[in-house]
């Protein structure tokens, strides 16, 4: 039944066409490389996705097209770099790249090689190039970070106009790309329009792409002009210009410190395809005399043990809404591998299978946001659970989930007796439930338009009671405000607006001339 789980999962995007390019190479192979778990006993996962290596796992390995009669000798390996300094590269044996492979990893590695030989390749001679010198660990090391860094680099850029975070995405891969590279690069403005940051971004990347016309009328010139972009970076990541056509890219990194006498081994780069299966594309070279070409894949692992979550209490969530939860981390360093937590979920005591939600990271917050917009959980008290890689873990502490009461905020007893026209600023409280959840506050006058809205800022009070913050103060500026009906609009996080009738009082009359 494992077999045929596994078959099922990699025979999805068989007998498609390759949905990757590679426009200024040649694709070789498209395959899945997977990780199963020891015993087998629960689906493997793709070996970009996984956190950890470690001995009793399988690699699998699957063409996803039938490879050609012509590669009938056409053979695959791997070589795994280990966790541990001291130790050399190990070489798995060669096996046919025309059918489903497995190797048995020996040892917890932090590298994962695929070298690929259409027309077959020598054990020994594989396994003595690599085995030569303790360099190549870091240098199998650091090709994998750079790809990783430009593939990163290449995704963000193909959604820069498409996703609503493009910018938060692309400053993070630009950062990663500067740090492998050693290329300084610029932050983008996000507050910019995403043209105006795409020029700056290939400005920097290359003075000589000063003409870039952002606002090009032509889609076809538009294309040509982000192609250039994309064979910009891939020349940083190989070293020297790259050629690409409109429509695609493709990387390859200079590996002449791993080229050794009477070994003809070259970049590969894979690009993600359908069912976490890789395209592999390579430059279009002719081996030389009496060799035989051999195609290296690199990637790297974060070899890190489960991140050691902690929940910091008052920990409220709103049903049907996005909430940021403030949480330690035992290690700061874990937090760039926390996305890399899967299947997250709510476990309600008494419960099986609990309620899956989506949880995205925010470093800079040290917070997670978990969104329950697409999720239903009772009214009630939870943990928040996940899987790192097969192996569950439980962040400590609880989750309180609260849907919205029917009852309407309202003014503090005594507020609105304040709010007379020249008294300056006034801080008035606004009394209600579940006001944790309001995200934003504005002051509306009565039959106003969009254009008299003002944004207020606001303080919560009554955090640590039994409900959701019990109490807001908002500081309310008379002297700019005509007496009247006005309304303070609460928005919460999930979409509900409720508004609270408030009245800007006259000024108090003033006494004059009287008789002493």
């Amino acid at each position: 039944m494992r077999r045929l789980a596994l078959a099922a999962k990699l025979c999805l995007s068989v007998g498609l066409a390759f949905s990757a390019t590679c426009p200024s190479g040649v694709p070789l192979v498209q395959f899945h490389l997977i990780v199963e778990p020891a015993g087998g006993d629960a689906p493997g996962h793709s070996v970009r996705s996984v956190n950890r290596i470690v001995p009793g796992q399988k690699l699998i390995y699957n063409p996803v097209k039938p490879l050609p009669e012509h590669l009938k000798r056409a053979q695959v390996a791997l070589v795994l770099a280990p966790s541990r300094p001291g130790e050399g590269l190990v070489v798995l044996e060669p096996k046919s790249a025309r059918a489903m492979a497995e190797w048995k990893v020996p040892f917890r590695a932090s590298v994962v090689a695929l070298v690929y030989g259409p027309q077959g390749l020598d054990a020994k001679r594989v396994s003595g190039l690599l085995k030569k010198d303790r360099e190549l660990v870091d240098q199998l090391a650091d090709y994998a970070q750079q790809t990783a860094s430009t593939e990163t680099l290449l995704t963000a850029l193909a959604a820069w106009d498409r996703s609503p975070t493009a910018t938060e995405n692309l400053n993070a891969a630009l950062l990663g790309f500067s740090a492998a590279f050693g290329r300084p690069l610029p932050t983008l403005n996000r507050n910019a329009p995403l043209d105006e940051q795409m020029a700056t971004l290939m400005r920097a990347l290359n003075p000589a792409l000063a003409t870039y016309d952002p606002l090009a009328p032509e889609p076809q010139q538009r294309m040509q002009q982000s192609a250039l972009l994309a064979a910009t970076v891939g020349g940083l990541f190989f070293g020297g210009p790259v050629g690409l056509a409109a429509g695609g890219a493709s990387m390859f990194v200079n590996l002449s410190t791993m080229l050794f006498p009477d070994t003809d081994f070259r970049s590969a780069f894979a690009q993600p395809g359908p069912a976490e299966s890789y395209l592999m594309c390579a430059r279009r070279d002719r081996p030389r005399s009496r060799t035989r070409l051999a195609y290296l894949w690199a990637v790297r692992v974060p070899d890190a043990d489960p991140p050691a979550l902690e929940i910091v209490p008052p920990a409220r969530l709103l049903a049907g809404a996005r909430t940021m939860v403030s949480v330690r981390v035992g290690d700061g360093t874990a937090w760039k591998n926390l996305s890399r937590v899967r299947d997250w979920r709510l476990l309600c005591s008494g419960a099986d299978d609990g309620v899956s939600v989506k949880v995205r990271p925010v470093p800079e917050k040290e917070s997670l946001e978990i969104d329950l917009t697409g999720a239903a959980p009772a009214t009630g008290t939870y943990k928040l659970a996940g899987l790192w890689d097969w192996e569950a873990i439980t962040v400590a502490g609880e989750l309180e989930v609260h849907g919205l009461s029917d009852e309407a905020p309202r003014l503090a007893a005594g507020a609105g007796d304040r709010l007379v026209k020249g008294s300056g600023r006034v801080s008035i409280e606004i009394d209600g439930k579940d006001l944790a959840f309001v995200d934003r506050l504005e002051l509306v006058p009565a039959g106003a338009g969009a254009g008299a809205v003002q944004p207020l800022e606001f303080a919560r009070k009554g955090e640590s009671g039994p409900d959701p913050a019990a109490l807001i103060t908002v500081s309310v500026d008379t002297n700019g405000l005509e007496p009247g009906s006005y309304a303070l609009r609460l928005s919460f996080a999930d979409g509900t607006v409720r508004e609270v009738p408030m009245r800007l009082l006259p000024p108090h009359p003033q006494l004059a001339g009287l008789p002493i």
